[in-house]
């Protein structure tokens, strides 16, 4: 990770650090991360739109707060990934299906 070493040893200056980033380590957001991110998202807009029954509108408003994405990209990525969504809608998970699986997010 670019600058974890810095900000450790202005921390800590008197303790020694080990290099442990990987010399082959890709620059920039991580390809995985930003899937789970995807697949999260997607989950809780269905959440709210299906079980909380929210507006479209509002449930962008809320993702975007959540998440810290602008609507539009919100748009763009259900539009992407709407075969997620499609999966959802056809096994109709209940809330007990997405406290379990994101635990960390309030789902009531």
């Amino acid at each position: 990770m670019r600058g974890n070493r810095s900000i450790y040893t202005s921390l800590f200056e008197d303790q020694t650090v080990l290099n442990t980033t990987p010399t082959t380590e890709r620059k920039g957001r991580s390809e995985m991360l930003i899937l789970r991110r995807n697949e999260a998202l997607i989950c809780r807009y269905y959440y709210y739109v299906r079980l909380q029954a929210f507006q479209y509108e509002r449930a962008l408003k809320t993702l975007a707060n959540e998440f810290f994405i602008q609507e539009r990209t919100i748009v763009d990525m259900l539009a992407k990934n709407s075969g997620i969504l499609k999966e959802l809608r056809a096994s109709d998970p209940t809330v007990k299906y997405f406290r379990e699986k994101y635990a960390w997010m309030r789902w009531d």
